[in-house]
């Protein structure tokens, strides 16, 4: 599985051949491995290893001897958090202008066994606009904190603000994982939509149909209703226009 952790220190034959001395040392009859996961710094989500509770099995095999397995332990847990900003873009005016959002944290896996460190918040400048934060440090206890923006003096066009979230370690540092909230902020752009066709050339047989795909797309937080009109265009003057 792509996403389980990575196990090195497995896949080669035991030191000293295939024989391993059972009266020998402690030494002889050990075999070190290691269990490594991913953090997805960079790029900051989603990691290479899911967020998940793993088993692990050791299996032991020889020509003359049926396979022998051993559960090394059972419940490794990969604990990771993510952030997620309630919208996707806010439209304000350059100067004078107030909005917000929420920023959801999802403690992960599941269950009880859920991401537990303190996570601190920063944030990228954008000049000219304000960004206030609920708080800056979230626990697990939290599930949500509230970002305030205010505009004064912003440059015109869109501004992706950029919330980053960094977890403690058990040392207290903050060196843990890094995951972050991205939000655009449209300043003083219009509300507006485009259009886009899926199939841009077809072939039909005389008194035949087909089908086509028109797809509407929102540009700076337009919302309103689109009334669709649909109309043949000939390229010549011999035939009459097909109908839509």
């Amino acid at each position: 599985d792509a996403w389980s952790p990575a196990i090195t220190g497995m896949d080669d034959t035991w030191p000293g051949g295939q024989v391993v001395n059972l009266e020998g040392s402690l030494a002889e009859r050990t075999k070190t491995f290691t269990i490594a996961t991913d953090d997805g710094s960079p790029p900051l989500w989603p990691p290479t290893t899911r967020a998940n509770i793993y088993d692990f099995r050791v299996t032991g095999s020889h020509a003359t001897i049926p396979p022998r397995s051993e559960d090394v332990f059972d419940g490794l847990t990969v604990m990771d958090y993510r952030m997620i900003p309630s919208v996707g873009q806010v439209d304000m005016d350059p100067s004078g202008d107030t909005d917000g959002f929420d920023v959801n944290f999802e403690w992960l896996p599941s269950g009880g066994s859920e991401y537990d460190r303190e996570v601190h918040l920063t944030k990228n400048d954008i000049p000219g606009l304000t960004v206030d934060l609920s708080q800056d440090v979230v626990t697990h206890a939290n599930g949500s904190i509230h970002v305030d923006l205010s505009t004064d003096g912003v440059a015109s066009g869109p501004h992706t603000l950029i919330i980053t979230g960094t977890g403690e370690l058990a040392d207290g540092s903050l060196n843990g994982l890094r995951r972050k909230a991205e939000v655009v902020i449209n300043i003083g752009l219009e509300p507006d939509f485009s259009l886009s066709i899926a199939v841009a050339s077809q072939n039909v047989n005389q008194g035949g149909t087909v089908n086509n795909t028109t797809t509407i797309t929102s540009l700076n937080g337009f919302s309103e209703p689109v009334r669709l009109t649909g109309a043949a265009i000939k390229q010549g003057d011999s035939l009459p226009e097909p109908s839509i």
